[in-house]
């Protein structure tokens, strides 16, 4: 009896080590993610409809990233675009414009959180940018037609350092501004077509084709507001 008894007591106890060691461990959030988006123009015009955009010299309209809880250490990325496509006439004149322009980011970034309302970043970013633009310009006349097409075609790549600084609206919402330090270098194609016609005398077809290769250094200033939501 007393063999069966201390037999039954060390099945329990090893049930019950069993059933401690093999629990699901808690769903703990490992990483915050926030999304961003630019709102500086939409604030400006809203207080002022009748204000001219302002450069800012940060063309990423939309940012992601995602940061550990513990560490602050994340991943980043950001992405831009300015597609713009306009024509106008006058009684000689034609002009039209087409361009379309991107820029990509991708970058490691140390969060420090200095109060529960405050955050500041830092770290390093890789940058992309990519160039298509067309332009013509076409003048007319009884006696004159004279048309110009331009096409620039250009990329650049590079990367650099940045800065940011957040404020929590909420438990969820966050606005902030950053700023940066981008060194790019890239190519730039450029043909120019001319066509010149005179009545009585053949038309004269010019082309300039230019395909230099530049750097330069970009710097961002922290005038731009970016609305985060955290999830």
């Amino acid at each position: 009896m007393k063999t069966a008894t201390l037999v039954f007591l060390l099945a329990i106890s090893c049930q019950h080590s069993f059933a401690q060691s093999t629990a699901e461990p808690t769903n703990e959030k490992v990483y915050d993610h926030y999304v961003g988006a630019q709102v500086s123009a939409l604030l400006v015009h809203l207080f002022n409809s009748s204000a001219n955009s302002i450069g800012t010299g940060n063309p990423y309209l939309i940012t992601y990233s995602m940061n550990n809880k513990k560490t602050g250490w994340g991943l980043r990325a950001g992405v831009g675009c300015n597609f713009v496509n306009t024509s106008g006439a006058t009684a000689n004149n034609t002009t039209a414009t087409n361009n379309n322009d991107a820029e990509l980011r991708l970058g490691v970034e140390k969060v420090f959180d200095i109060t529960s309302k405050w955050n500041v970043g830092t770290g390093i970013d890789v940058v992309f940018n990519y160039i298509n633009d067309y332009s013509a310009n076409n003048y007319q006349s009884p006696n004159e037609v004279n048309s110009t097409t331009t096409t620039t075609m250009a990329t650049n790549y590079g990367g650099g350092i940045f800065g940011k600084i957040n404020y929590h609206l909420s438990k969820k919402i966050l606005i902030g501004t950053e700023c940066s330090y981008y060194y790019v270098v890239g190519k730039n194609n450029q043909a120019v077509n001319t066509v010149q016609y005179y009545t009585g005398n053949p038309p004269v077809y010019t082309q300039t084709k230019s395909n230099p290769n530049y750097s330069r250094g970009n710097i961002s200033l922290p005038i731009v507001l970016y609305l985060f939501y955290r999830f």
